[in-house]
């Protein structure tokens, strides 16, 4: 089960930035720093991430992406 840990305190016409930690079967999602939510992820799991927005509805962009195995 999903557990909310705070609402995302998201910055106005500012970059925000989104970091998903991995740790065992624990996942764990920061919004500029400060952790929103986390999840224990099914053995099943296969891991996959990806992004989504409504378009036409939402805005979407990214930049310094960085991608770290630890």
């Amino acid at each position: 089960p999903d557990k909310v840990i705070a609402e995302p305190q998201l910055l106005e016409n500012q970059w925000n930035s989104a970091e998903l930690q991995l740790n065992g079967d624990k996942a764990l999602l920061l919004i500029n720093d400060q952790p929103v939510m986390e999840q224990i992820l099914d053995e099943e799991n296969d891991r996959f991430f990806g992004v989504f927005h409504w378009n036409g509805e939402t805005e979407a962009a990214a930049k310094d992406i960085e991608w770290s195995p630890t």
